[in-house]
C-alpha cells in the first residue's frame, strides 16, 4: 500500500535525523547546540512523531474501509 510506503519512507527520514544529530553533538558542544535542538530538532522530532501516528491511523482506517466494500 501507498500509505505504507509513505509511513516507511518517514520513519526512515526521522532515524536518519536522529542519528545525523546524534553525530553532529559529539562535536558540536557550545551552549548553542542546546538551543539548536529545542528551537528546530525538538519540533521536527515532536511533529514527525505525531504525522506518524495520525498516518497509521488513517492507514488503519482505509484498510477498514477497503474491507467493508464488496
Amino acid at each position: 500500500m501507498a500509505s505504507d510506503t509513505a509511513v516507511s519512507h518517514l520513519q526512515a527520514a526521522q532515524q536518519r535525523l536522529r542519528s545525523a544529530w546524534e553525530q553532529t553533538t559529539q562535536v558540536w558542544r557550545d551552549a548553542q547546540v542546546h538551543d539548536f535542538q529545542r528551537m528546530y530538532i525538538d519540533p521536527i522530532e515532536q511533529e514527525t512523531s505525531a504525522m506518524l501516528s495520525e498516518m497509521q491511523r488513517m492507514a488503519e482506517v482505509l484498510t477498514d474501509a477497503r474491507n467493508a466494500v464488496p
